[in-house]
C-alpha cells in the first residue's frame, strides 16, 4: 500500500500519461506492421507473377513458332538425311529468332542446320519426347553446336502407325529468360531463380554452381519443405533458410508452358527492415517519454508534496508542545496558495499561543514567589488560633471550590457557545457548497442531453454509410459478370487464332502475313487474359474490403446503441445525485434551526449559572461574617494563609505544565 502522497501522485501522473500512450502507440505499431508485411508480400508476389507471365508468353510463342514449321513443312517426316540440311537451313531463314534446327531420328542421332552430326539420345527432353506424344520444353542447356545456354522445343515424329520415327526441334536462345529472371531485385539481395517442377533442377541461380544441379543436393535442409510446397503447387509464399544460412521469405510461381516453378525470394531481415527500424524507434520513444513523464511526476509531485511536508512538520512541532519560531518556513508563509493558507494560519495560532504560555509563565512566577513570602509571615501568627481557623477554614473552603467550579462551568458554556457560532457557519457554508453541486448536475443533464441529440445523429449517419456499401456490394457483383463477359471473349479470340493459324499454314506462303496477325490476336488475348485475372483479383480484393467494412458498420452500431444506454444511464443518475442534493439541503436547514434555538438557549442558561455563582459568593461572605464574630484578624490572617498555600500548589502545578512548552 502505498502511504506517500508524492509516491501516489506520482503514479497517478505515470497512469495518465503513458497507458493512453503505451495503447496509442502498440495499437499504430500492429497496424503498420500488419501494412508493411502485406505490402512486402504483395510486392514479392507481384514481381513473381508477372515475370512468370512474361516467361510462359515466351515459350508459348516458341511453341507456337514450333508448331508453324512443322505445319509449314510436311516433309519433315519423310526428308532422307541429304534433303533435310536444306529443308532445315530454309526453316532457320523463314522463322527468325531460331539458332538451331535440328532432325533426328529414333535413336537420336541427328542433323542440324549446318550439317553437323549430333547424338541427343542422352538429352532429358529426347527421352521424353519418346514417352509422350506433346511438343517438349527443355531445360535451359547449353548447346552442343553453339555452346550459348538455349531452350529446345521438341516435336516428336510419330509414323501412321503410331511408331517414334525421331524429333523435330528449334533451340532458341535462352538470354532474354536468364536476363529477365536476372533482373529481379527484392531489397539490396533479394533475387529470383528458375526450377524444373518435375527433376528439381536449378534452370537459373545468382550462384552459378547450383545450376544443373537438384534442389536436395544445394539445400538437403530444406528439400521436404519445398516438396510440400514449391514443387507441389502452383504459387504461393514460403519461408525458409537458405543455403547460405539466412532466414529468407520468398514467393513461387508456375510457369505452366514449361512447367518451370519461378522463386522470388529476398532476407527476411532486409525486407522487414523498415518495420524493425519503426519498431526499434517507437520502442526508444516509449522509454524516453517513460523517463520525461517519470522525470516530469517527480518534480511535480516534488512540487506539490515539499509545502505539505513544510506544515506537517509544523503541525507536528505543535503537536509535541514545541512553539519556539523558526526562520525556515518564511518561503511556505509567502505563498499564495491552500499550503500558504494553511501555514499562515498555523504560525498565527502558534504565536498566539506563545503569547498567552509566555504570560501565563510570568504570571505563574509572581505568583509562586509571592506566595512562598506570604506563607513564612503567616507561620508566625496562625499557631495560636490553629482550632477555630480550621472550622473557618474548612467553611470558607467549600464556598471557595463553589464559586471556581461555578466560574469554571460558566467558562466552558462560553466555549460551547463559539463552538456553536463555528457549527453554524460551518453548516451555512456546507450548503452555498451542496447549492453549487445543484448547479453542477442541472448542467450535466443539459451535457447529458446534447449527448443523446449527437448519439441520435451518429446512427442516421451510420445507417445512411450502410446503405451506400450495400449498393457499392451490388454494384461490384456486376464489375464481375462484365470480367466473365471479358473471359469469354478471349477464349473465343484465343480460338480464332489458332483457326487463323492453321489456315495461315494451309495457305502457305500465301498465308504468312496473315499468320503474324494471328500471332498478335494470339498475344493480345493472352494479355487480355492476364488482366482479366487482375482485374478479378482487385474485385475479389474490393468486395472483401466491403464485407470488412459492413463488419465494420454492425460494430459501429453496437457502440452508438451501447452510447445512447449509457446516456440514459448517466442521466438517471444525476436525476439521482439531484434528489440527494435537495435531502441533504432540507436536513442542513432544520441543523440550522436547532443550532439557533440552542444560541438563543445559551442566554439563559450562562445567566443561571452567574446566580449560581453570586449565591456561592454570598456563602463566603456568609462565613466571613461567623469568623468576624470570633476574631475579624484571625479570620482574616486564616483565610490568607488557605489563599496562600492554595496559590502555591496552583503556581506549582502551572509552572510544571507551562515547563513542557518550548517557546
Amino acid at each position: 500500500m502505498i502511504k506517500s502522497i508524492k509516491a501516489k501522485l506520482l503514479v497517478f501522473v505515470l497512469m495518465l500519461s503513458l497507458i493512453p500512450l503505451l495503447i496509442t502507440n502498440v495499437y499504430q505499431l500492429s497496424n503498420y506492421s500488419r501494412d508493411q508485411n502485406k505490402e512486402i508480400s504483395v510486392h514479392i508476389q507481384d514481381i513473381a507473377e508477372d515475370t512468370a507471365a512474361t516467361i510462359n508468353l515466351w515459350v508459348q510463342e516458341k511453341i507456337d513458332l514450333l508448331n508453324a514449321a512443322y505445319k509449314g513443312n510436311p516433309e519433315v517426316q519423310s526428308a532422307d538425311r541429304n534433303s533435310a540440311q536444306l529443308m532445315l537451313k530454309k526453316i532457320k531463314v523463314e522463322y527468325p529468332g531460331i539458332e538451331t534446327v535440328v532432325l533426328s531420328n529414333s535413336t537420336g542421332s541427328s542433323i542440324n542446320d549446318d550439317g553437323q552430326n549430333i547424338n541427343i539420345s542422352d538429352r532429358e527432353y529426347f527421352i521424353k519426347a519418346k514417352k509422350e506424344n506433346s511438343v517438349v520444353v527443355s531445360d535451359i542447356v547449353t548447346s552442343k553446336a553453339t555452346g550459348n545456354k538455349t531452350v529446345a522445343f521438341v516435336k516428336p515424329l510419330i509414323s501412321s502407325n503410331g511408331e517414334f520415327k525421331g524429333v523435330f526441334l528449334i533451340a532458341i536462345n535462352a538470354d532474354r529468360i536468364i536476363k529477365a529472371v536476372d533482373e529481379i531485385k527484392v531489397g539490396e539481395t533479394g533475387y529470383g531463380y528458375l526450377l524444373n517442377k518435375d527433376t528439381t533442377v536449378f534452370l537459373t541461380h545468382p550462384t552459378k554452381d547450383n545450376i544443373g544441379k537438384r534442389f536436395e543436393e544445394v539445400n538437403p535442409d530444406n528439400s521436404e519443405l519445398f516438396m510440400d510446397t514449391v514443387f507441389k503447387n502452383s504459387n504461393g509464399s514460403i519461408k525458409y533458410v537458405a543455403s547460405d544460412k539466412t532466414q529468407r521469405l520468398g514467393y513461387y510461381n508456375l510457369i505452366k508452358a514449361a512447367n518451370w516453378e519461378l522463386v522470388v525470394t529476398g532476407k527476411t531481415s532486409e525486407i522487414m527492415s523498415r518495420v524493425n527500424t519503426n519498431t526499434k524507434v517507437v520502442t526508444i520513444l516509449i522509454i524516453i517519454t517513460i523517463i520525461v513523464v517519470a522525470s516530469l511526476g517527480i518534480f511535480i509531485g516534488t512540487a506539490f508534496v515539499k509545502p505539505i511536508k513544510k506544515v506537517t512538520e509544523l503541525l507536528v512541532k505543535t503537536e509535541q508542545l514545541d512553539l519556539t519560531d523558526g526562520n525556515a518556513y518564511e518561503k511556505l508563509y509567502k505563498k499564495q496558495d491552500e499550503t500558504g493558507i494553511m501555514a499562515r494560519a498555523l504560525d498565527n495560532t502558534r504565536k498566539t499561543m506563545r503569547e498567552l504560555i509566555v504570560k501565563i509563565q510570568q504570571t505563574s512566577l509572581v505568583i509562586e514567589d509571592n506566595t512562598k513570602k506570604l506563607s513564612l509571615s503567616l507561620e508566625e501568627t496562625t499557631g495560636s488560633i490553629e482550632n477555630v481557623a480550621k472550622a473557618v477554614e474548612d467553611m470558607a473552603q467549600g464556598s471557595v471550590n463553589l464559586a471556581e467550579n461555578t466560574q469554571m462551568s460558566a467558562e466552558k458554556l462560553d466555549m460551547l457557545s463559539k463552538k456553536i457560532e463555528s457549527i453554524n457557519n460551518t453548516s451555512s457554508e456546507m450548503k452555498d457548497f451542496i447549492d453549487e453541486s445543484k448547479r453542477v448536475k442541472d448542467s450535466g443533464l443539459e451535457i447529458v442531453e446534447k449527448l443523446q441529440d449527437v448519439v441520435a445523429t451518429n446512427r442516421l449517419i451510420s445507417n445512411r454509410i450502410g446503405e451506400k456499401v450495400f449498393l457499392l456490394n451490388g454494384e461490384s457483383e456486376k464489375i464481375s459478370v462484365i470480367t466473365e463477359t471479358i473471359r469469354n471473349i478471349t477464349s473465343q479470340i484465343n480460338l480464332l487464332s489458332i483457326n487463323a493459324a492453321i489456315e495461315s499454314a494451309r495457305a502457305g506462303e500465301a498465308g504468312k502475313g496473315f499468320a503474324v496477325v494471328t500471332n498478335e490476336i494470339k498475344k493480345l488475348a493472352e494479355n487480355t487474359s492476364v488482366a482479366t485475372v487482375k482485374i478479378e483479383n482487385i474485385i475479389s480484393e474490393f468486395r472483401s474490403i466491403i464485407e470488412d467494412t459492413k463488419k465494420e458498420m454492425v460494430s459501429a452500431e453496437e457502440v452508438i446503441e451501447n452510447t445512447s444506454k449509457m446516456s440514459a444511464v448517466t442521466e438517471d443518475a444525476f436525476n439521482s445525485i439531484g434528489k440527494s442534493v435537495i435531502n441533504i439541503i432540507e436536513k442542513i436547514d432544520c441543523l440550522i434551526k436547532d443550532i439557533a434555538v440552542m444560541s438563543n438557549d445559551r442566554g439563559e442558561v450562562i445567566k443561571a449559572i452567574e446566580d449560581i455563582s453570586a449565591v456561592s459568593e454570598q456563602s463566603a461572605a456568609t462565613t466571613q461574617e461567623v469568623s468576624a464574630s470570633v476574631e475579624d484578624q484571625t479570620v482574616s490572617i486564616e483565610q490568607i494563609s488557605s489563599s496562600a498555600k492554595a496559590l502555591y500548589k496552583i503556581a506549582t502545578e502551572m509552572e510544571e505544565l507551562i515547563g513542557k512548552f518550548k517557546v
